[in-house]
């Protein structure tokens, strides 16, 4: 699904790509994605893209400090509720906490 390649961003550039940048050599780590094999992802991208202007999306891993990245919809969930985030999508579901 994803082929990862390193693109060196010329200094123009730098500020719009800067959440991907690495410090040291200001390349970021891009995924190719086909809209063939992962249409629901490429939609969404795609629609974030009419919405911003900008055709990407950083993806990372799910974790927070000093634990492992969740690997099961049960460390999903522990994580979520144990940190400030506002809003989780996984698979066809969206769970939101209460304000």
């Amino acid at each position: 699904m994803y082929n990862p390649v390193a693109h060196e961003h010329p200094r123009d550039h730098h500020l719009a790509h800067a959440a991907t940048a690495h410090d040291c050599s200001g390349c970021d780590e891009s995924a190719i994605l086909s809209r063939k094999t992962n249409p629901r992802y490429w939609e969404l991208i795609d629609c974030f893209r009419r919405i911003t202007g900008v055709p990407g999306v950083l993806n990372t891993s799910f974790t927070v400090k000093d634990e492992p990245i969740v690997c099961t919809p049960r460390d999903v969930l522990r994580c979520f509720y144990g940190t400030g985030l506002d809003a989780l999508i996984m698979g066809d579901f969206v769970l939101e906490k209460a304000r």
